[in-house]
């Protein structure tokens, strides 16, 4: 299961944010989502919207940061495509590096899924990553433009030689009194 980190305080300038007021209570919302449905394993990003949502929301669990499931960043996009070509940079450069984010983090959500077949594994992530694990399960070649709200929870069947996406964008916990 892809859950995207709680809403970050909106402060100008912070590349890292860590959780508003609003997205701690969203991740104790998670908690509670999760008190009677087993957890076997905690993973996130290691930017601190991601580790703050799962730690919130997972208390009980070692929370396993991975590098790998960070956000793409688009000036670094466009940093990486400019240090490979002498010439204008264009949208095929920055293309090819969406693409190769893509390809990062949705072999690292199979890794953890590989490594975790049985139980239900909580990877806390970002927007992006879960706009490109969606599309590679759904076969597109380009990262499709969901829209995950901030706390959501995205599930999918990893049984059998394909997954797929179950239930997208869940955030029935977040209305829960």
């Amino acid at each position: 299961m892809l859950i995207r980190h709680a809403e970050p305080d909106p402060a100008p300038g912070q590349s890292d944010p860590p959780l508003s007021d609003l997205g701690r209570r969203q991740a104790e919302a998670l908690r509670r989502r999760f008190t009677a449905e087993p957890v076997s394993a905690v993973y996130s990003s290691t930017l601190q919207r991601a580790v703050q949502t799962a730690q919130l929301a997972f208390p009980g669990f070692s929370v396993r940061q991975r590098q790998e499931l960070c956000e793409w960043d688009l000036p670094v996009a466009f940093a990486a495509a400019a240090a490979r070509t002498d010439g204008p940079i264009g949208a095929r450069e920055v293309s090819a590096e969406l693409e190769g984010f893509a390809h990062t983090v949705t072999e690292e959500v199979r890794r953890i899924g590989s490594e975790h077949r049985t139980g239900t594994v909580a990877v806390v992530c970002h927007g992006g990553v879960i706009n490109a694990v969606v599309s590679r399960v759904q076969g597109c070649s380009l990262v499709a433009s969901h829209l995950p709200d901030h706390a959501s929870c995205w599930w999918f069947d990893t049984s059998g030689d394909r997954w797929r996406l179950v239930v997208e964008n869940d955030t029935g916990h977040l209305t829960r009194p």
